[in-house]
């Protein structure tokens, strides 16, 4: 049997998921645009849904755009923000946010790169003298997809409040995963399906200022303007399924499991962990494992029943060195044999120990 160990990437459809996509799929179709009965009725659904939404966002104001996936909505948001003044962000964002303002960055745009420490955590001060200066926007993942290194929301959050500036926050991989406390200051949220087990092809930005988000794509007025093109109604359908019942308890749970998993590997392989001097995501564990080269360990993993990753992209079938490791310092011998295992629900209630053991095995040819 395989052993699946890369939520992080992509955490695979819930089966009430399935079992309701089944049945919705039985149901009677519309465009939510259109004015007859079973338009609106498509309509009625999507609206259900931006309310389920706001509730788990915790949100009594701001507005819910539907969009392909947490990449767009990273886009919709950033696009936005560019036009109001400078922007910053570490480059251990995810590769939406860093490109993006790279990009926006060669064409003239005022951006800053945040520094971050060893575990990846950005500097407060830095933050707040920035602010002093005049920064407009700071875009920030809440907890990183490589090394779930949690960033101080809380306090970013309120050093903006403090100086009028728009905090975007990347929840993909927090929202559903684990309780969410929303706070004064952030103005604008990624929303995730497939990270926490829901289709892909769905996500969401939960936009809090009156004005905005301004479009990316011209052909439409669809979600107020924000986002043309006709809106998935099964996805979204989905996506508020999942909005309204995470399982926060057995993503949670995790971290015992990632616990003994990491004692185990350490103990054994002499394993590493990267950035693991920060509060992480329970789920998550980025190790350097001495004496195992990334890109043949995980083919050895793949061929005994085990899917993990390195946690960096995948470009014309080689890995890449992961970006994220070497922002926070990491040597490339380091970077070259340093893995991500990320755990789902389905390992709750099983043994991190008998897991490890299973890596270790196949590490070694076992």
């Amino acid at each position: 049997m395989r052993l699946y160990l890369d939520h992080n990437a992509h955490s695979p459809l819930r089966p009430r998921l399935r079992s309701w996509l089944r049945e919705r799929l039985e149901a009677p179709t519309a465009n939510p645009g259109s004015i007859h009965l079973e338009g609106q009725a498509a309509r009625a659904e999507l609206d259900r849904v931006r309310r389920l939404l706001l509730a788990e966002l915790g949100a009594s104001t701001g507005r819910i755009v539907f969009t392909s996936g947490a990449t767009e909505a990273n886009n919709l948001a950033l696009h936005t923000m560019l036009g109001a003044g400078s922007v910053a962000a570490a480059a251990t964002e995810h590769a939406s946010v860093v490109e993006v303002l790279e990009r926006a960055g060669a064409g003239g745009a005022s951006v800053v790169t945040l520094a971050v420490d060893g575990s990846g955590l950005i500097d407060l001060d830095e933050v707040e003298a920035l602010l002093r200066g005049g920064l407009r926007g700071i875009a920030l993942l809440a907890y990183n997809n490589e090394t779930g290194t949690r960033q101080p929301v809380e306090e970013v959050a309120a050093l903006c409040l403090a100086h009028g500036a728009h905090l975007h926050l990347d929840a993909a991989q927090h929202l559903f995963r684990y309780p969410w406390s929303h706070h004064a200051g952030i103005g604008s949220v990624t929303i995730s399906s497939h990270k926490a087990g829901g289709p892909v092809g769905v996500g969401a930005l939960w936009w809090g200022a009156e004005r905005g988000p301004e479009p990316l794509m011209s052909g439409g007025a669809q979600e107020r303007g924000a986002r043309p093109g006709t809106e998935p109604g099964w996805l979204v359908g989905a996506l508020g399924q999942l909005a309204g019942g995470p399982d926060f308890e057995a993503w949670l749970a995790l971290g015992t499991v990632r616990d003994a998993f990491e004692a185990r590997l350490v103990s054994e392989l002499g394993a590493v962990p990267n950035g693991g001097g920060a509060l992480r995501a329970p789920n998550t564990s980025n190790l350097w494992l001495p004496g195992y080269e990334t890109e043949q360990g995980l083919m050895a993993l793949d061929l005994a029943g085990i899917a993990a990753s390195a946690g960096s992209a995948c470009q014309a079938g080689a890995l890449e060195p992961s970006p994220v490791l070497q922002a926070i310092g990491l040597s490339e011998e380091r970077v070259a044999a340093s893995f991500r295992f990320s755990f789902g629900p389905e390992h709750s209630g099983g043994s991190g120990t008998d897991i490890a053991d299973r890596v270790i095995a196949a590490l070694r040819g076992e």
